[in-house]
């Protein structure tokens, strides 16, 4: 190895600034996606409903994975509720220090922001679509139907409100 890799390595990381994040792939794989949602001309509050459906199954997928830990039994009373709102707060507070947050507002509201707050309550809904689809004949009636309803749920309500001139 040359002796000028390690030091160019240790010149680059002496640059970084401190870490704010609360798990660094999840702040970085979304704040990618806000950034190339922006590149591309999206609007945040688009983009927000997005990011409001992957904070909600990042948490449905952590407290399932708590919960098979113990036997099906939650570690703590609302821990769903509260494995949510830790997630969305962390993020979008690492959002706010990134400088994220705070490009325009949709009913006073940063734009990025309500679109998430949209984007939550639109995930539980189609995941309780599925579940009624999955009801009807006691099994998936596509695969990954529940992917395939969620985009569709979370599609159908951007396209509403670019047809409305929201966006």
């Amino acid at each position: 190895m040359k002796p000028a890799l390690p030091l160019a390595g240790v010149f680059f990381f002496s640059l970084a600034g401190s870490a704010r994040a609360h798990c660094p792939l999840c702040v970085a794989a979304t704040g990618a996606a806000v950034a190339t949602t922006r590149m591309a001309g999206v609007d945040d509050l688009l983009a927000g409903v997005f990011v409001g459906a992957l904070f909600l199954s990042m948490a449905l997928w952590f407290d399932r994975s708590l919960r098979k830990r113990r036997g099906g039994r939650a570690f703590l009373p609302g821990q769903t509720a509260l494995l949510t709102a830790g997630i969305i707060l962390s993020t979008l507070a690492s959002f706010a220090l990134g400088g994220l947050l705070s490009v325009g507002t949709f009913l006073g509201v940063d734009r990025l922001l309500a679109g998430t707050v949209l984007g939550i309550p639109l995930t539980l809904l189609a995941f309780r679509l599925h579940h009624a689809l999955k009801a009807l004949r006691g099994r998936v009636l596509v695969p990954y139907q529940v992917v395939l309803v969620t985009i569709a749920v979370l599609g159908g309500f951007t396209a509403g409100l670019a047809a409305m001139g929201v966006v």
